[in-house]
């Protein structure tokens, strides 16, 4: 309903090129704004990086949503293989009312589709969504308020992925990290080694 409104609304979808990431990234970066989250990638930058690895092999799709001739929403999807990835997305906020993501995301369906994929990816679900709702529970009203919920509305389904793991083959270096990453001090120094 939601995306034929979007079409009644004149929300058209052009595919972007390099020379647009610029205003993806805007986009992206209000859409981090109001989720209260940092952009990732942080820079247009690094952006500008991956596009560069990805979109000579045809792997990556950049769909800029259009309305009355100015562009609102944007979708930066990847392929891998058989499987499409629907990876950052950024809206200006006066754009969401006319939906342009839900023709966003059609966009990228039917390219991955053309692409002869299988699966498309969210990229992401926050783990205790997806283990209350692979209980079998209902979904709670903040869980129905989500970017989760939003994203499994299009026919998804949470898939639980194995936890992150650091293992070291020296066991002092094993150790060592342990007790570093149990520590206020030492965490800190971790989490900005990995943010390098």
């Amino acid at each position: 309903a939601k995306y034929r409104r979007a079409l009644r609304e004149g929300v058209t979808v052009l595919e972007a090129g390099r020379e647009d990431l610029s205003t993806f990234f805007d986009l992206m970066q209000q859409t981090c704004r109001r989720q209260g989250v940092s952009p990732n990638p942080r820079s247009l930058e690094s952006l500008t990086k991956i596009w560069d690895a990805f979109a000579p092999g045809g792997h990556l799709r950049l769909g800029l949503a259009q309305h009355r001739g100015e562009v609102v929403s944007g979708a930066l999807t990847i392929r891998f293989g058989g499987r499409i990835i629907i990876w950052k997305k950024g809206s200006s906020p006066d754009s969401l009312r006319v939906h342009p993501m839900e023709v966003l995301y059609h966009d990228a369906m039917a390219w991955g589709c053309d692409q002869g994929a299988r699966v498309c990816d969210h990229a992401g679900l926050k783990r205790s969504t997806a283990e209350w709702l692979l209980a079998g529970r209902d979904a709670t009203e903040e869980i129905k308020r989500s970017r989760d919920f939003y994203n499994m509305r299009f026919g998804g389904r949470p898939v639980l992925l194995p936890e992150a793991t650091v293992w070291f083959r020296s066991f002092l270096l094993r150790q060592g990290y342990r007790i570093a990453a149990c520590s206020k001090p030492g965490s800190r120094l971790l989490r900005r080694f990995y943010q390098c």
